[in-house]
């Protein structure tokens, strides 16, 4: 070996990468000008790219963005969707960080190529070299509201923490994609102080690292959110607790339609509540042959009774919907009284502002577990989607959604 060649040997090779950056920003330019003023480059006029160097660590970005047509615009969609699919199969150790993660990455709008290189003199300086270029990385993703790619087996924050990898690790233990710009309501007819409600609920969310889209609009409180009197509460609560003890003896107790029946009248008579069922309960109860099947359903009507009581002050709060609510003591408190005067004049209904808000929140609860279900992953945040479900129900028929339409009737779309 030559002297040239020995002198070859010992200069350091430099390290070469290409990595990706997911972002908020679809239009290229503004991309590239937001990391000029975050590394302090000079503008780059008409170009496409920015370049940063620190110590012997160079970053090359080059941005693309829906907002072009075409070809790059067509290149961000399918780089978005490869990636959403291939972190969506990875099978996580926190499903919750995995989940938000999906929603980021649906958020996002815009790719920037990262082509990255650094030299050292050996192992050591190399590796410390690559930690300075993916924090580089790092405080460009959190710049732009993205994520950065570690080669296809993970992706990074803003701090350069790996949110998820291809194994299902991560090394943050809560993760919410970053808040995008305000959107206007949908109709624009929302009152302050069903935005104000709104803000609230999604504030309450956020708390709890809990997505919720933005884009889910005000439960106005105008017009038709007229709430119910304590009177129609009170039957209500009378009915779901007959309809919910028959569904109980049918089921747990394994009794045949004239025993349950006969058991659950006297609680029927002692509240009155023939006159409040609904014509699906009604016709359920009058139905010897029901399956298995159709009587579950009804059996959950004991979550809608815990609602009822919280609203007519008998319970004191509402607790959060991970699990089914205590039944017997849902019970207790309705055979507490030995009437249904008895009951209502023990009973204050809480303000609309309460059941508004209540309602309001629930609403985005559910959004949130079928969204969830839609994804083939399991409830957020510990929730129950059954208890939330039946919650929304309860909580927008006291609230008066539709005009007071009637239990049957009570819309649940989200």
């Amino acid at each position: 070996m030559g002297f040239f060649d020995r002198l070859k040997d010992s200069i350091p090779q430099r390290v070469r990468g290409d990595e990706l950056l997911f972002c908020l920003e679809e239009d290229p330019n503004s991309a590239l000008s937001q990391l000029e003023e975050l590394f302090r480059i000079p503008p780059g006029g008409t170009s496409n790219r920015v370049t940063v160097r620190e110590r012997e660590v160079e970053l090359a970005f080059t941005a693309f963005g829906m907002a072009e047509v075409a070809e790059n615009g067509a290149y961000v969609q399918q780089c978005l969707q490869d990636a959403w699919n291939r972190f969506r199969l990875v099978t996580a150790s926190n499903t919750d960080v995995q989940r938000n993660l999906l929603y980021h990455l649906r958020q996002c709008r815009g790719v920037i190529q990262v082509r990255y290189s650094y030299e050292g003199a050996n192992a050591q300086e190399r590796e410390e070299r690559a930690r300075e270029a993916y924090a580089l990385m790092g405080r460009a993703a959190g710049c732009l509201g993205g994520v950065a790619t570690r080669g296809e087996a993970a992706l990074l924050d803003g701090q350069a923490r790996v949110v998820l990898d291809a194994g299902g690790g991560s090394e943050v233990d809560f993760y919410l994609p970053p808040e995008p710009a305000p959107q206007p309501d949908w109709d624009g007819t929302s009152s302050p102080e069903s935005r104000e409600r709104k803000a609230r609920s999604m504030a309450w969310l956020r708390e709890r690292y809990l997505y919720v889209t933005p884009s889910l609009p005000p439960l106005d409180d105008a017009g038709s959110w007229i709430p119910r009197s304590v009177s129609q509460v009170c039957g209500r609560a009378a009915a779901l607790l007959a309809v919910s003890l028959y569904s109980e003896c049918r089921l747990s107790e394994g009794m045949d339609y004239p025993s349950a029946r006969a058991f659950t009248q006297k609680v029927i008579d002692l509240f009155q509540a023939g006159q409040f069922f609904s014509p699906k309960e009604q016709a359920y109860l009058d139905n010897p042959n029901s399956s298995q099947k159709e009587q579950i359903p009804f059996s959950w009507q004991y979550e809608n009774l815990l609602v009822m009581e919280w609203a007519l002050g008998l319970a004191d709060r509402l607790p959060y919907p991970s699990h089914v609510c205590d039944v017997p003591q849902a019970v207790r408190v309705m055979r507490e009284h030995d009437s249904l005067e008895k009951l209502e004049q023990a009973c204050t209904l809480r303000s609309k502002e309460e059941l508004l808000d209540a309602a309001d929140l629930i609403y985005r609860l559910d959004w949130a577990c079928t969204d969830a279900r839609a994804m083939g992953m399991p409830a957020p945040a510990g929730l129950d989607p059954g208890v939330v479900t039946e919650r929304h129900r309860a909580l927008f028929w006291l609230a008066g959604c539709g005009g007071q339409c009637g239990w049957d009737e009570v819309d649940l779309s989200t």
